[in-house]
């Protein structure tokens, strides 16, 4: 069966910062990130829903939108949204080595899941559980970063 996701689209100023000490994250808030989660949420599986600011830049790169009408947006009022109908060559290339990256990521990170079970199922601590914690995220960035090299440096 398919995975079916929704996407939500905004484009305006945010913060950014690492938030905590433990797991340190990388992690952007403001107005338009809510703005771009209530585009999310008020969206369809399958679908890319935006604002105007995202429509305008959107535009101007050669892709093709649809007027979905203005919504109430909670917490924003009445806003004229869109829906992402077409995507430009250009950006296609780009776009199938995204979706190839993320499910080369999921399989490493199944693989490491298993190998995590298999260690902490004969040792049972929480150092092993952290140490293929560690190796899963270590591997992912290093296949990330192994297929965008490969990809964009021939």
């Amino acid at each position: 069966q398919p995975l079916e996701i929704r996407v939500g689209m905004h484009t305006g100023p945010v913060m950014t910062g690492v938030v905590g000490i433990k797991m340190p994250r990388y992690c952007f808030f403001g107005d338009s990130v809510n703005t771009a989660s209530r585009m999310e949420s008020n969206g369809k599986a399958g679908m890319v829903h935006c604002s105007e600011s995202s429509r305008i830049l959107l535009e101007e790169a050669g892709y093709g939108l649809e007027f979905r009408g203005e919504l109430e947006i909670k917490g924003k009022g009445l806003m004229k949204t869109y829906w992402v109908q077409t995507v430009p060559e250009s950006s296609q290339k780009m776009i199938k080595l995204a979706l190839a990256m993320a499910a080369e990521s999921l399989k490493e990170l199944e693989a490491c899941r298993r190998d995590a079970e298999s260690s902490t199922s004969s040792d049972g601590s929480d150092s092993a559980k952290d140490s293929a914690k560690s190796v899963a995220r270590t591997k992912t960035r290093k296949t990330t970063v192994q297929m965008w090299d490969r990809d964009h440096h021939r």
